[in-house]
């Protein structure tokens, strides 16, 4: 477990290091609305990417662990080939969202091949973590991190910033998945076989996933709705100057995701086999460190502050230091919440998450009324904020509940009724 985990924060930290130099350079070296367009993109392939991850993520690291034999593997060939039929819904899905704000061809033809791929290596990554292979999802990450820098220093120059940006991705994530998964899985063709493993899906996996579903949608809604609203309602400038604060934050969340990858199938185990105690133990060692690696980093990022307004943000940032302060607020919350929601998910407690989810959402959605007015475009975190704080003490209790509750828990991870 130490050395999965090990290697699982090296993984996270190679991507939070490219997604942070992708994100300073735009900011750099771009405008603000080439930076906002390209957050944009993100976000929708972000949202995607949650969506897809409550389908086949979660799944995969749940049961995979807890299932053996011919049962096991039969479980890997659904969610493998029901994931290509997932992609392809997501290419649609995303259609309609960069239709909303975006007319320019080459952008949303790079946003839509960067969306599709990166769907794929997520699906990757998290079949090498539920098979306890953490080094090959390393390997499939440092591919795709180099190779994403190299093609967008090559493309940066004849096509747009945010556009050569999504372009580097999607043809770093074909490059990744090429050299380390080729031959890996043997997905039923989606053409020929799609409607058989849509069916095969409904019939093991929805009664189940749907609430993981429902509660990934309404997270996303709370959590990245206001980049649409920012869009819609003010500009791509608008959307640059609340995300710029953001990005400075989003190692440590992706710090928090890293350890939920890694130790979700072990919680999954350990609830399957009503450990209750050992998972306890599991969930506070977890959030000493993140706590600890999370202090140590707020530490370096306000000695490093005049450093990132002098070099990085050119003052082309207003209120950056309020902004990224809200930020600051809004992580804390959101790490605990990631990591105590990873207990509920592998006990497979979907629905009960799912409402959490919603009435975080509602919340959300309601304070983003505000951008109507003649509000700064930072009060958009605050809306966020107050739903996390919400979904935050949710969860906090259905967690305690979980704990507490002198019956067995369920044996659906087993494969068994319940």
């Amino acid at each position: 477990m130490r050395k999965s985990l090990l290697l699982g924060v090296i993984d996270q930290a190679v991507l939070s290091l490219f997604n942070m130099a992708v994100s300073f350079a735009l900011i750099a070296y771009a405008t603000p609305m080439e930076f906002g367009r390209y957050v944009y993109a993100l976000t929708v392939i972000l949202i995607l990417t949650s969506l897809h991850n409550a389908l086949i993520s979660t799944p995969l690291s749940v049961l995979i662990p807890a299932r053996t034999g011919a049962l096991r593997m039969r479980t890997v060939d659904d969610l493998v080939s029901f994931d290509l039929l997932l992609r392809m819904a997501g290419v649609v899905v995303a259609l309609a969202f960069f239709i909303i704000a975006h007319r320019d061809p080459s952008f949303i033809l790079a946003g839509l091949a960067g969306a599709y791929l990166t769907l794929g290596r997520e699906r990757a990554r998290s079949l090498f973590i539920a098979t306890d292979r953490v080094e090959r999802c390393l390997v499939l990450d440092l591919v795709f991190a180099v190779s994403a820098v190299a093609f967008t220093v090559i493309l940066w120059g004849t096509l747009a910033p945010s556009t050569a940006t999504l372009s580097a991705i999607a043809l770093a994530n074909a490059l990744a998945l090429l050299l380390t998964t080729l031959g890996e899985t043997r997905p039923v063709n989606p053409i020929t076989g799609g409607a058989a493993v849509a069916q095969t899906y409904w019939r093991e996996h929805w009664r189940d996933t749907r609430w993981s579903l429902a509660g990934a949608s309404v997270t996303e809604a709370h959590n990245r709705a206001y980049v649409v609203v920012l869009e819609v309602l003010r500009d791509a400038a608008a959307v640059a100057s609340v995300q710029a604060g953001r990005l400075l934050l989003g190692p440590l969340v992706l710090l928090a995701s890293a350890w939920v990858r890694i130790v979700r199938p072990a919680f999954a185990g350990l609830l399957a086999r009503d450990e209750r105690d050992a998972a306890w133990r599991l969930l506070w060692q977890g959030l000493s460190l993140v706590s600890l690696l999370a202090f140590a980093y707020a530490m370096a990022l306000v000695l490093a502050w005049p450093l990132a307004e002098t070099y990085v943000f050119k003052g082309r940032y207003a209120d950056i230091a309020v902004v990224t302060a809200l930020w600051g607020i809004y992580t804390g919350l959101a790490l605990a919440r990631i990591m105590l929601s990873t207990v509920l998910q592998a006990a497979y407690r979907l629905r009960a998450l799912a409402y959490a989810s919603m009435a975080a959402a509602m919340v959300s959605a309601l304070l983003l009324l505000a951008l109507l007015l003649e509000v700064p475009a930072w009060a958009a975190i605050i809306a966020v904020i107050a739903g996390e704080a919400v979904l935050l003490m949710w969860i906090g209790i259905l967690v305690a509940k979980l704990f507490r509750d002198p019956q067995p828990l369920s044996a659906r991870a087993r494969g068994t009724a319940e």
